[in-house]
């Protein structure tokens, strides 16, 4: 089955960077208005050691401040960024890579679901029939570290050695997996329509600044970078409903066992809380 898509969401942080990333990448940049000398607080325009034929040393200002891009430029290390059951079901989910010859769009198709940046140019990856060794290259920009990935026990490459589940493994978990499937599909769909036919709001964005809580999601939010965000937005949601749907078909298929409709309803509570964090952050800055 094709479990596990969305455990990158087990946090705010690898969230946050999803849809109001778009709001950043318009090339506005704040540093654009800063008096000659002016630095953005928390970056010094030296930091121990820099060279001095760098003044600011590595600062970047047209750079987005991210979660995975934070001011100090720092790289993420995915090594320390995936929990011991984010490395399972990431295995679970490159089962089918588990060769000398895997392929580097699942792999980075994957590891986005964690690191919404990452690009196959990213990562070198050393595969044999037990073993995934995925390491960031040197010249990476944003990450750094090695993971290596184990293949899980009754989990065969390929769909025609997986065994049919029997009756006894298609209980109740597996009914309330399907209801709350089809609960989220509609409610996804509604709210790309929603987001789809918003429009932005000055004024609210401006209430929701004296908030000051969540400003790295909108700091370089304007007008006309909002059609940015809705097109960003919609596509991490749509990506979202192609997965639900794929889990729905399963179920229908009678592929999903107890086990594994256990962890998918553990998986869509942290899944439908970021949705609807996010969600509400939209709101509050459109109508």
């Amino acid at each position: 089955m094709k479990k596990s898509k969305f455990l990158l969401l087990g946090s705010v942080a690898s969230m946050a960077a999803i849809p109001f990333v778009a709001a950043k990448c318009d090339g506005t940049k704040e540093d654009d208005n800063k008096k000659p000398g002016e630095t953005t607080p928390g970056n010094p325009t030296e930091t121990p050691g820099g060279s001095q034929n760098n003044p600011g040393g590595n600062q970047n200002p047209g750079t987005p401040i991210t979660p995975e891009n934070p001011a100090n430029a720092s790289k993420t290390d995915i090594s320390k960024k995936l929990s011991a059951d984010n490395l399972k079901d990431l295995a679970k989910k490159l089962k089918d890579e588990f060769n000398e010859s895997p392929s580097y769009d699942n792999i980075q198709k994957a590891l986005r679901l964690y690191f919404n940046e990452i690009k196959n140019s990213d990562f070198l990856v050393q595969g044999s029939s037990e073993k995934l060794e995925i390491t960031i290259k040197g010249d990476s920009a944003k990450f750094q570290g090695t993971i290596i990935l184990t293949k899980q026990s009754g989990q065969p490459s390929g769909g025609s050695d997986v065994t049919p589940p029997t009756s006894n493994d298609n209980g109740g978990k597996v009914k309330e997996l399907k209801v709350e499937t089809e609960t989220l599909i509609k409610d996804l769909e509604t709210k790309i329509e929603k987001i789809n036919k918003a429009k932005f709001d000055s004024k609210k964005l401006e209430a929701f600044k004296k908030e000051g809580k969540d400003l790295d999601y909108i700091e370089y939010l304007k007008a006309d970078t909002f059609s940015k965000l809705q097109k960003e937005f919609t596509d991490e949601l749509k990506e979202f409903l192609e997965y639900f749907n794929e889990v729905l078909d399963e179920i229908k298929k009678n592929e999903i066992k107890s086990d594994d409709a256990k962890d998918l309803l553990e998986e869509y509570n942290g899944i439908t809380e970021l949705i609807k964090e996010q969600f509400t952050i939209f709101e509050k800055v459109s109508n």
